[in-house]
């Protein structure tokens, strides 16, 4: 029914606001039903959000720092060499600003370790032959808020990961 009513609007044309012609074309999209296997080493907020762990660096020290150089370059004539070069230098920073990306990989690294340790309780959560579908996830890059997500509580997981540690201390002197 609402496809063959775009049908007969598409040849009609809508007029809006400024009076451009817009015309309806109809458009048909299906979720993708894509699945893959549990990814127990993810990090989705740093790799799909681009969320980081670290405070960016916005310039406010920066400027406080180099304000008294910025006023003796601005009473400078156009004519000083150094004063065009600073003033495009000054542009740059200021259109991309230095990140401070010091801490995130060793929070990236504490993750993956301790990872590594909990796996068997990660198995015991979700088992690894289990499909998880991405439908209902953030798309990378959506405008989204940070979210903390935890590894959920399993009882199964708790009874993996013991029997883990009970089997390496009996294989480990």
């Amino acid at each position: 029914m609402a496809r063959e009513i775009l049908r007969t609007k598409a040849a009609e044309t809508a007029y809006i606001d400024c009076g451009r012609p817009w015309c309806l074309s109809p458009y048909e999209w299906e979720a993708p039903n894509t699945k893959s296997l549990p990814l127990y080493f993810e990090e989705p907020e740093l790799e799909r959000m681009g969320y980081y762990y670290g405070k960016p660096q916005d310039g406010t020290w920066r400027r406080a720092i180099f304000y008294p150089l910025t006023v003796v370059m601005a009473a400078e004539t156009d004519e000083f060499w150094l004063k065009q070069r600073y003033f495009e230098k000054e542009a740059e920073l200021d259109y991309n600003e230095p990140q401070l990306h010091v801490m995130q990989p060793l929070v990236s690294a504490a993750n993956f370790y301790g990872r590594v340790m909990m796996l068997p309780y990660m198995w015991g959560v979700r088992h690894p032959k289990d499909p998880i579908y991405d439908l209902g996830e953030d798309n990378p890059g959506s405008p989204v808020p940070y979210r903390k997500r935890y590894v959920p509580l399993s009882v199964k997981g708790a009874l993996l990961e013991g029997a883990a540690f009970t089997g390496l201390g009996f294989l480990l002197p």
